[in-house]
């Protein structure tokens, strides 16, 4: 299943506990080689951000990133488009 993303979108998502937790999409992006998303917790100030993968069938899911060096690129990527847009 493909996701329409639309920012300010509220998704809410379940952690390995099966606790739910309410977010809103921030921005969607490629970068590099791969698909990325920003989301913020509700009611929080703090950011997430997940590579956005496919699996066999095309169902796309959220994957944490778990290369440190990968996050903070994208991080710095994402830092860059916000800084490009408030101008």
């Amino acid at each position: 299943m493909s996701i329409d993303w639309e920012e300010d979108d509220c998704l809410v998502l379940e952690d390995e506990e099966g606790k739910e937790h309410e977010f809103t999409l921030i921005k969607k992006f490629s970068w590099e080689n791969g698909e990325y998303v920003i989301l913020q917790p509700a009611n929080e100030d703090e950011y997430y951000i997940f590579m956005l993968d496919r699996d066999d069938d095309g169902n796309e899911f959220l994957c944490e990133i778990e290369d440190e060096d990968e996050w903070e690129q994208v991080a710095d990527a994402y830092q860059e488009m916000v800084a490009e847009e408030e101008i």
